[in-house]
């Protein structure tokens, strides 16, 4: 009669393969090898690709019409005239970002695309508008989806930065 006994070892298994006398060898097994749960990193790696093409999809009106001539002149300007309907239309765009995904997604974009949703929702298209949360929460997620390496079509730092 054979004995087989199956023992765990560090993270392997050892085979002790012996008969009815007592005497036998012990072999040292492959550890086993199962498949990696999807792991928070790349489900958050996930939900940033998701976020950042929703936000080139959606923010290059908003970027062409407010971002860029803000940032246009020595240290930016301190106002630009725009077309009310077309800021309307641009800011409503960009607040439509998928919340579930933004859930989901690093902190960092995550935190900047909550601020450009409620930046974008709580501007009061009146006369004399204060964009300034606006302004800095749309560079601020352009700036986070670059660094994530998905950098939006439209968007480019060192123009801005140079204007």
């Amino acid at each position: 009669m054979v004995l087989l006994v199956l023992v765990g070892v560090l993270g392997g298994l050892l085979l002790v393969n012996g008969d009815d006398s007592g005497q036998g060898t012990a072999v040292q097994a492959a550890p086993l090898v199962t498949a990696a749960p999807t792991t928070t990193a790349s489900a958050s790696a996930a939900a940033n690709r998701r976020v950042c093409i929703d936000f080139d999809a959606r923010g290059g009106a908003l970027y062409t019409l407010f971002v860029v001539p803000m940032m246009a002149g020595d240290g930016g300007r301190a106002s630009v005239n725009v077309d009310i309907a077309q800021m309307r239309r641009a800011t409503a765009t960009v607040a439509q970002l998928r919340s579930a995904d933004l859930g989901a997604a690093s902190p960092s974009i995550a935190d900047e695309g909550e601020r450009l949703i409620a930046a974008a929702d709580a501007l009061g298209l009146y006369p004399n508008t204060d964009g300034t949360a606006l302004l800095t929460a749309f560079v601020g997620l352009a700036v986070e989806c670059q660094k994530a390496n998905h950098k939006p079509s439209w968007f480019d730092a060192n123009e801005l930065a140079s204007t």
